[in-house]
């Protein structure tokens, strides 16, 4: 897979140390669920498991532990 690492200047980048791009997320989701399937993640993060689980119509569930990143999550999925 030849997927880019996010740049400081991506319109992806978020305030996360170890934020994954979404293009792995999305192969990941696409190629391992169908629409309306749950999709875990216990390690919110930025939320980009998320938001690509709501864009391709999945349901999801996740867990994260620090407020600030609780944030960061909140904001990116109201960001439509």
């Amino acid at each position: 897979l030849e997927i880019p690492t996010i740049s400081n200047g991506a319109w992806e980048k978020y305030s996360h140390e170890t934020q994954k791009p979404v293009e792995l997320l999305k192969r990941i989701i696409l190629s391992s669920s169908n629409q309306g399937d749950l999709v875990m993640d216990p390690f919110g993060g930025s939320g980009t498991t998320y938001a690509v689980a709501e864009a391709f119509g999945r349901k999801w569930i996740g867990v994260e532990r620090e407020i600030k990143y609780c944030e960061i999550i909140k904001e990116r999925l109201a960001d439509t």
